[in-house]
């Protein structure tokens, strides 16, 4: 396996292009049975193909969720293409009247990938509980409910399992249970990991999941192969191989998709046009959206009755991290924040990069239907370059800064243009970002270890439809953060979690949206259209599902069909 990995590294996308193109013509000059195996395979382009993590307790929030939407791994419930709440793994999920105990009645002869026997409610014990080792807490959407309001896992029978709360919450549900983003519960095999071990089981395949796909073969930067599972409680997908390899650069997966060498793949809002003159469809992906993020404000040195250790990143220095214990530091870094949002051409991002599909965005978390609904008009930041230079000249920086600008490398196509145009913006009135582009999963150590106090930006895919379980779950306790930790939130996160009435939700989602807004930690930028290209010779209708939130990628493989 290591051998792979090292070979698939040093492919270059042009290498893998012209193997994909080989492959293909092979497959076809054999004859007939090969002919139809080609037909029957899907092949996909990802930006990036990460490493395989068979362990509940070493993936992230990203690869347990790839895990789901491959379709290889499943949780209770899921979010079916109309945003509805439908039984899955689950046949029944009661909540009992004071909110406490959520009573889960497991579907009978589910079968786990691999021959390790049926799925029981054993499995999703154990699940849950090794989802904790190692990473105690996390802002990963429902991980970070369970954490923060799980008090146990039982086992009633060998196919009902119950959570019991600490405390009521209105999200725990529909987050920990059925969301397809940010580590919902997804159900793995105990007896693979109790007959591999933990180190086999954490890189080895079978993958010992229970969804309509198996993984026949996983090389990190290079491919990923699904196999339909023969044994699967449910519908057969439609294809029988789902192949998906790695191509970076989106030149060359314009290039694949033109001449067939893939048969879907996202694609920029700009390239809408060519693809269309190749005969290819485009569909819609969603909203993408970029935003900056102000990292190093750690204020916290208490919390619920437990001391917080000194962070390594909190440098009151810095001109947009204010020293916590001095209101007027902290009133002169938010205005820092502010001036270089200002600096910011919204509209001309949208119009040069998004190529007019899109609209400015303004607050932390308000994008889409949210944005829609809770909006306001004292929240639009107008672009004034020249007010922004006097508001740094009054908080102290007539002459401007320098600093570091991490622009994490998402594999989104248009991270590389907004990072420069942004940059640029902010060199226009004095300022000088030096950019540094690094791969997420490199970057994460120092958020986990609240090390980073640079200014970054992020491009990402989707709406998440819980707020609070993610976006907003910025607390000391979390092994992970976006890089800052400001009192204030957090109690309206937990005022929002046992609302009980919509009207009150509402509410209160309005006061954290002014609050991110005022506090000007996390800056959105603007959203705009995503899109995919895909085949119609081999690809019909495709239910995507929604709230990707962080689908760079293109998944759901079970629920393509083939052209009528």
């Amino acid at each position: 396996m290591r051998d792979q990995r090292m070979r698939g590294r040093c492919r270059r996308p042009l290498e893998l292009l012209a193997g994909i193109a080989l492959a293909v013509g092979a497959s076809f000059a054999a004859g007939g049975a090969a002919a139809d195996e080609a037909a029957d395979t899907l092949t996909i382009a990802w930006p990036t193909v990460y490493s395989f993590i068979g362990m509940p307790s070493k993936n992230g929030g990203r690869q347990g969720e790839r895990l789901v939407w491959l379709g290889v791994h499943e949780t209770a419930e899921r979010i079916d293409a109309q945003g509805q709440l439908v039984p899955h793994l689950a046949e029944s999920w009661e909540i009992s009247d004071d909110g406490l105990v959520h009573t889960v009645k497991l579907r009978e002869g589910v079968q786990f990938h691999g021959g390790w026997g049926e799925m029981t409610a054993e499995d999703w014990a154990w699940t849950a509980d090794d989802q904790w080792q190692g990473k105690p807490t996390s802002n990963h959407g429902g991980q970070f409910i369970a954490v923060t309001n799980l008090e146990d896992v039982r086992v009633v029978d060998p196919y009902t399992v119950q959570f019991v709360l600490k405390r009521p919450n209105a999200f725990f549900r529909e987050y920990y249970g059925s969301i397809r983003d940010d580590v919902a519960l997804a159900v793995y095999s105990k007896n693979r990991v109790d007959e591999m071990g933990v180190e086999a089981a954490t890189t080895e395949l079978p993958d010992g999941g229970t969804g309509p796909y198996q993984i026949e073969r996983w090389v990190a930067d290079t491919e990923i192969v699904l196999k339909a599972f023969p044994d699967y409680w449910g519908e057969p997908p439609a294809y029988e191989t789902v192949r998906i390899v790695q191509i970076s650069e989106p030149s060359t997966v314009l290039a694949a998709l033109e001449t067939g060498s893939v048969d879907a793949a996202k694609i920029p809002v700009t390239a809408r046009e060519r693809v269309e003159a190749a005969g290819l469809e485009v569909r819609s992906a969603g909203i993408g959206h970029s935003r900056i993020i102000f990292a190093g404000q750690f204020c916290f040195d208490e919390f619920d009755g437990e001391s917080v250790a000194p962070r390594p990143g909190y440098d009151p220095s810095l001109p947009w991290v204010g020293d916590c214990d001095d209101p007027e530091s902290m009133e002169r870094s938010r205005q820092v924040r502010h001036a270089m949002s200002m600096a910011i051409d919204r509209q001309a991002l949208v119009d040069v990069i998004a190529g007019g599909h899109g609209r400015p965005s303004y607050v932390h978390m308000l994008q889409g239907f949210f944005a829609d609904r809770y909006m306001k008009d004292e929240w639009v930041i107008p672009y004034d370059p020249e007010r922004a230079k006097e508001m740094l000249a009054e908080a102290g920086y007539p002459d401007g800064f320098t600093f570091e600008m991490v622009c994490t490398t998402s594999g989104h196509p248009l991270l590389t243009e907004f990072c420069e145009a942004v940059a640029g913006m902010w060199s226009s009135i004095g300022l000088e970002p030096q950019i540094r582009r690094v791969a997420p999963d490199a970057f994460r150590k120092q958020l986990v270890d609240r090390s980073f106090n640079g200014i970054r930006l992020r491009v990402d895919t989707g709406v998440t439809p819980i707020p609070e379980a993610r976006g907003f779950g910025e607390v000391p306790t979390a092994a992970f953060n976006s890089g800052y930790e400001v009192p204030g939130l957090v109690d309206l996160v937990r005022a929002a979690s046992v609302a009980v009435t919509p009207e009150e939700l509402d509410r209160i989602r309005e006061q954290q949206y002014a609050w991110s807004f005022d506090q000007h930690l996390e800056v959105s930028l603007v959203e705009f259209d995503e899109i995919y290209a895909v085949n119609p010779e081999k690809i019909g209708d495709w239910a995507r599902t929604p709230f990707n939130a962080h689908a760079s990628e293109l998944m759901d493989f079970e629920r393509v069909e083939k052209p009528r």
